[in-house]
């Protein structure tokens, strides 16, 4: 059985899933590549002013979605063709026909992915956004690594690890447990996820074998910023989103050639 997740400052754990004894300890760093990968996606290899850039960017896509949308739609015959390519195309007309069909069964995913990463590099305006549009108050964003402070008694026998693991999961039998983060000092309760990095996450006091109430639960914009996180990296959605998302990823590449070629060949 494993603990632990990516880049985490704790160290990961194995442990015997038959005995509950600790296999070994290590770092889980990501693999060189995608990192690499990561860090292009996510920054442009330039922290924080990459991020921006980024969001930026994510915004001039959305406006080209919308734009393409207006322009796509057909003001006379017959609507199936534009949702097509024909076999009989040819130059200007098979870049505009490629350029309109393709740009038209990809938008909602490209609109959605969009969307979502603009909310993700300006959360904090996304999350005044999804309160206005919630009704909901706009609470302060949940700080994930927060653990909170529990009594200590001096003497007790403090509870493993798989003991807590248990108390967590006995009002949560079916979500497999991924991480249990042990105290690194005297009086901090012990933090155990359930599910993946957007799951449950419950904490137990180790002195008295009891659940502690999360000090900062999560809120309705919490949820929803979550929801936008889970679309814009398909979470939950299967291979297949995980597919299309990949293949919608060069739809842009496609739009800049396309589009490259109907520029020229109207001049």
């Amino acid at each position: 059985m494993h603990f632990g997740g990516w880049n985490s400052p704790y160290p990961n754990v194995l442990l015997n899933p038959a005995t509950g004894r600790e296999v070994a300890r290590y770092q889980q760093r990501m693999h060189p590549a995608l990192a690499v990968l990561s860090d292009l996606h996510s920054h442009l290899f330039v922290a924080r002013a990459g991020r921006i850039a980024v969001g930026w960017l994510c915004v001039l896509m959305l406006g080209l979605g919308l734009s393409g949308l207006y322009l796509w739609w057909p003001r006379k015959g017959p609507w199936h063709r534009a949702f097509t390519v024909s076999g009989k195309a040819r130059g200007l007309r098979l870049y505009r026909e490629l350029h309109g069909a393709v740009g038209i069964w990809s938008l909602l995913l490209f609109l959605t992915i969009t969307l979502t990463g603009v909310g993700m590099v300006f959360h904090q305006s996304a999350r005044a956004t999804l309160a206005f549009a919630s009704a909901s108050p706009n609470t302060p964003e949940r700080d994930p690594s927060l653990i909170p402070d529990v009594p200590a008694v001096s003497g007790r026998t403090v509870i493993s690890g798989w003991q807590a693991l248990a108390l967590a999961q006995a009002g949560h039998a079916r979500i497999n447990p991924t991480s249990v983060t042990l105290p690194v000092r005297e009086g901090q309760a012990i933090k155990v996820q359930l599910g993946d990095w957007t799951g449950r996450i419950v904490f137990v006091d180790p002195y008295r074998a009891s659940l502690v109430a999360d000090p900062q639960s999560p809120s309705r914009v919490d949820g929803l910023s979550m929801q936008m996180v889970k679309l814009h990296i398909g979470h939950g959605f299967g291979p297949l989103y995980w597919l299309l998302a990949f293949v919608t990823g060069f739809v842009p590449l496609l739009f800049f050639v396309t589009g490259f070629f109907m520029w020229r060949g109207k001049r």
